[in-house]
């Protein structure tokens, strides 16, 4: 048996294609909820873009994010990346194109796709 803890929004791709082959059990360990208060200063600084690049680690942070910050104080492009392709779909359709995508979401892969990307330009 393989037991899946995930958030309320995580899809159910993982469950499926484990599925197949396993017997599974989703629980769902967390809810996804928007912040109550965001530091105004952080706020700031993402509408002056004082930022070097925003990291985006689910669909669900980016559109927070862009209902925290307002669609009417940011710019495109924007200076972000995502985790992968389900974040970067979301960040596609909302009209904010990722600098580039993560190779493989795990933190080592990122840090190394970010250092590289500061390298380049």
């Amino acid at each position: 048996m393989i037991l899946l803890l995930l958030g309320n929004l995580s899809d159910d791709t993982l469950q499926k294609t484990t599925g197949e082959r396993a017997h599974c059990v989703r629980v769902n360990c967390y809810d996804t909820v928007i912040p109550q208060e965001v530091d105004e200063h952080i706020k700031h600084k993402i509408r002056h873009r004082e930022f070097d690049l925003l990291l985006f680690t689910s669909p669900s942070t980016f559109r927070n994010f862009i209902q925290i910050i307002g669609q009417e104080n940011l710019n495109v492009p924007l200076k972000a990346v995502s985790i992968g392709p389900t974040t970067e779909k979301a960040m596609y359709q909302m009209g904010y194109p990722p600098l580039f995508s993560a190779a493989s979401p795990d933190p080592k892969t990122i840090v190394s796709d970010i250092q590289k990307f500061f390298k380049s330009v």
